[in-house]
């Protein structure tokens, strides 16, 4: 980062991350386990990184709680919203 002029940079979960799972449950769960080991990842070095929330859109939701709990507790920046959300299985996005 620094060879690249880079003072901060945020991190967070790549395609499909949590939009490609199908079950709804599983979805909220995987999200925050990975929002949790985000920000245990960005406590290392809070002055250089910082994160954005995976969010479970299976479930509306706990998608708003989760990006709340993300924001105020956690202390990310936002969330990361990728392209599609499956839906049931991995034909309906």
């Amino acid at each position: 980062m620094d060879a690249a002029g880079i003072d901060c940079s945020l991190l967070s979960l790549t395609a499909p991350g949590g939009q490609g799972k199908t079950d709804p449950r599983h979805a909220v769960t995987r999200a925050m386990q990975v929002n949790d080991e985000l920000a245990e990842i960005v406590a290392v070095n809070p002055t250089r990184y910082g994160g954005f929330a995976t969010l479970p859109l299976q479930e509306p939701a706990a998608a708003a709680t989760e990006l709340e709990r993300c924001v105020t507790q956690l202390g990310f920046h936002g969330a990361m919203v990728n392209g599609y959300t499956n839906i049931r299985d991995a034909d309906t996005g």
